[in-house]
């Protein structure tokens, strides 16, 4: 349980984190709530209850830590500021400042659509555009352009020392559930921007002023700025998400599961948003009943599992290192299985399924996967962690299997009895 200094326990890592070894009911994490939810859409959200439900649906670009209230990266892998000399391109009227994100690659909607940058662009844009109390973060943002399917820019026309910390707390929709352009259309957009040397880049979107529910783009406009207009029908405070199918994000818990339309079973005891006093919500762990990180579409980027899965790569989020740590386990590729060098750790572990096996494209994909990937951004683990987070190598807890390190299982037997990270 994590006793948050602004919260307390109600927050959303003791959701995302909390283990019972003897639960009264197995796999079950209850709370009560003190009222009842007003609105789980994000463009109605407004007060604690909703968030209990809707903020661990939907991710947002970084976190606070909640012992200390510092920035952690969360969907974010890097985030750059820049002054309007640093861009090659013509910002919207009014910028002074630019925040530059890029976007873990390994993130997906609970639906197994892949989060893109187009979707965080959609996210800010209508959030903003229509008023939502979730959308507040964005309020000094001139516009939004995208220079690839995972790297955008911010564009500010004010900057402050909290301006950051409110900026990513906009919570990231997938567009497809929301565009007023119809989810057909918003596909073939991205489908079309997604391939090598698209011709979608970059993309420089804002709000119209006189119509802020709708955008006009400058740039590039492959990518439509039809497919960045929400879709006001489901912007009101009578559109209920969860009877139409539309409450999916990225987050670590899903109203579901949720199939690849975005059908889902009913995450409410009424079918609907705001049961009545004594009904529930019942939100589903984003990635249940899959071997820890067995998936990257069909579970949670940061689960334990993808967590163990990252240590075990060895790499660490400095791009040198981890080049050379890529390159490692490429030169491993196919060698015959051994005990001693470089080669034995890629050869067993969660990464080799257990093994021992020859290093193939599943162990290669894995370490190329978190190259660059610092899990604690912009902290360091080993040398200056986050307060408050456990020392490494953890144990770790995903479905109903223990995950042990190295350091207390040993190697003699392969994973999963044996450590994780071997």
């Amino acid at each position: 349980m994590i006793n948050s200094a602004n919260g307390g326990v109600p927050n959303y890592f003791t959701f995302l984190d909390a283990h019972n070894a003897a639960p009264t009911v197995a796999g079950t994490l209850r709370t009560g709530l003190a009222e009842t939810t007003r609105s789980v859409s994000p463009f109605i959200t407004s007060n604690f209850w909703d968030g209990m439900v809707s903020g661990n649906i939907f991710d947002s670009l970084a976190v606070t830590n909640p012992l200390s209230g510092d920035l952690v990266y969360w969907m974010a892998l890097s985030v750059n500021q820049l002054t309007n000399s640093g861009l090659t391109y013509t910002p919207p009227a009014g910028t002074t400042q630019t925040f530059r994100f890029t976007l873990r690659s390994d993130m997906f909607f609970q639906d197994g659509r892949k989060v893109t940058s187009f979707d965080v662009a959609f996210s800010y844009l209508a959030l903003k555009g229509s008023g939502a109390f979730a959308g507040g973060g964005a309020a000094p943002m001139t516009g939004v352009t995208i220079l690839s399917p995972s790297q955008l820019d911010i564009n500010l026309g004010a900057f402050g020392l909290f301006t950051l910390l409110s900026l990513t707390t906009v919570p990231i929709l997938p567009g497809a559930y929301w565009t007023n352009a119809g989810s057909s259309a918003w596909n073939n957009a991205i489908m079309a921007c997604a391939i090598t040397n698209a011709p979608c880049y970059p993309a420089q979107y804002t709000i119209n002023s006189a119509n802020p529910t709708t955008t006009s783009c400058a740039l590039n406009c492959t990518f439509s700025a039809a497919n960045m207009n929400v879709n006001t029908a489901q912007i009101g405070a009578f559109y209920d998400p969860i009877a139409n199918h539309t409450l999916v994000g990225s987050g670590p818990w899903e109203c579901g599961p949720l199939t690849s339309s975005g059908i889902s079973t009913s995450c409410s005891s009424s079918g609907t948003e705001n049961p009545p006093v004594g009904g529930s919500y019942a939100l589903t762990r984003f990635g249940k009943g899959l071997p820890p990180a067995s998936s990257i579409s069909g579970s949670y980027f940061r689960s334990n599992g993808n967590l163990a899965l990252y240590l075990w790569s060895q790499d660490t989020g400095d791009v040198t290192h981890d080049f050379l740590n890529f390159s490692n386990v490429a030169s491993c590729f196919g060698a015959p299985v051994t005990s001693t060098g470089s080669c034995a750790h890629f050869q067993q572990g969660i990464g080799a399924n257990g093994g021992p096996v020859s290093v193939g494209l599943a162990q290669v994909a894995i370490v190329n996967r978190f190259v660059g990937n610092n899990w604690v951004a912009p902290f360091n683990w080993n040398n200056s962690p986050p307060t408050g987070i456990i020392p490494l190598n953890p144990r770790l807890y995903e479905n109903t299997m223990t995950l042990n390190p190295a350091s207390f299982a040993g190697c003699a037997t392969p994973y999963p009895a044996g450590g994780y990270d071997c």
